[in-house]
């Protein structure tokens, strides 16, 4: 592409997209949005920069994590709605400024050796992985061949948005970010690359992460084990969305996309369900009631679904359908109102993650348990679907291990 197709192409995305562009001249109103403001004066591209990539490797085996969450000028004409909270209206009431606007896919898998991840402007984002998917598919994009797409576009790109991920360099998939992103060392999950305004959580909470998350099945596979550490975390970062909305607040989350390396070729987590429980303490007693949240989370083509069940007041659950597109997507409107109707086969999976948590006072204990279905196994927690109902068929063991583990935790903290 010449230099000048490029630049109508930016060009006329900018004006269809004006929303993600347009700075935001004024100081929020909202005081728990003051610092995220302050951060993004001088860094043109940080206006944009509201989310959380990352890439990692656990046990010599890469992985990228980015969540969703797209923010910008509040729009009038519609209210996007996110898997969490529902309307964003909940956490941005109408008159915010500066809102979530939608949900979009920032991981993208270019080949079998290449995953990258962005954020900044959508606009340039775009642009940006449209070329470099169409040099994929020449069979030509390795690290030489990105370092020289980086530098000939090192002014877009270093203005506009950053680049993560992992690419083949000779006969080794190796980690890479424009800008450049000094690596961190964040305990389970080695050399870490992050970026986006939810970078200092992630790294706290990677912290205080335990080096073998509870019982992933019967497996001892190094592949299993890794994912169960990945998983643990994004169990955690939507725990703190569903309770807190502290992830919305600072303009990232929404929900995650994780893409792993199988040893042969990058692929996205697919058929993996998450379970919110909650437990009710009374008089010293915990009592593990019906889950608040589960969330089936699997892929339709190149569409990410997610496939929500949300307890009601009533103890009656609302399904939901919430969808994300690659930012390069050909998916039209018409095709994501068919997977909208499409029926979901079932809530289970071949991974389910299950996290539950106990509020005292202001303080929240939580346990997390990441299981993987093989075949013969049987999983904690067998769902059948209905239409306003979540019927599900617990083991005895599950309830029993998941109390006594978070008895553990509280009595940890010094709770009685």
């Amino acid at each position: 592409m010449e230099h000048v197709d490029r630049a109508d192409a930016i060009a006329a995305l900018s004006t269809q997209n004006g929303q993600h562009e347009q700075a935001h001249r004024k100081d929020p109103v909202d005081p728990r949005r003051r610092l995220t403001y302050r951060l993004m004066i001088g860094k043109p591209w940080c206006r944009s920069s509201m989310t959380l990539i990352a890439t990692f490797s656990i046990h010599g085996l890469p992985f990228a994590l980015g969540d969703l969450l797209i923010s910008g000028n509040e729009r009038s004409d519609s209210t996007p709605f996110v898997p969490s909270v529902g309307p964003v209206t909940n956490v941005f009431p109408l008159g915010s400024g500066y809102s979530i606007i939608g949900l979009q896919q920032k991981v993208n898998i270019l080949s079998e050796d290449c995953v990258i991840a962005w954020s900044g402007s959508v606009v340039h984002a775009r642009v940006a992985i449209k070329e470099l998917r169409q040099l994929a598919n020449t069979g030509q994009l390795d690290r030489i061949a990105l370092d020289k797409y980086i530098a000939d576009h090192r002014c877009d790109i270093e203005h506009n948005i950053e680049l993560l991920g992992w690419v083949r360099e000779r006969n080794q998939i190796v980690s890479f970010s424009y800008p450049a992103i000094e690596a961190s060392r964040a305990g389970p999950f080695g050399h870490l690359r992050a970026s986006g305004s939810g970078t200092s959580r992630f790294h706290s909470l990677l912290s205080n992460l335990p080096a073998t998350p509870s019982r992933v099945g019967e497996t001892t596979k190094p592949s299993d084990r890794a994912f169960a550490s990945v998983a643990y975390a994004m169990c955690c970062l939507i725990e703190q969305e569903l309770i807190t909305q502290g992830t919305l607040t600072e303009y990232f989350g929404g929900w995650w996309e994780l893409v792993f390396h199988d040893g042969k070729k990058f692929a996205k987590l697919s058929d993996v369900t998450f379970v919110f429980w909650e437990v009710e303490s009374n008089a010293s007693v915990l009592q593990l009631k019906f889950p608040k949240h589960v969330v089936k989370q699997d892929y339709v083509g190149d569409v990410l679904r997610m496939h929500l069940a949300r307890q009601n007041d009533d103890h009656s659950y609302s399904h939901e359908c919430y969808f994300a597109t690659s930012i390069d997507s050909k998916t039209s409107d018409e095709e994501k109102r068919k997977l909208q109707n499409k029926p979901l086969s079932s809530m289970n999976s071949n991974w389910i993650c299950h996290c539950i948590s106990c509020r005292i006072g202001d303080k929240i204990y939580s346990f997390v348990r990441i299981e993987k279905i093989d075949n013969g196994s049987h999983p904690s927690v067998l769902f059948y679907n209905e239409s306003d109902r979540l019927t599900a068929v617990v083991r005895h063991e599950f309830t029993q291990a998941a109390l006594s583990a978070l008895e553990q935790e509280m009595h940890r903290h010094g709770e009685t």
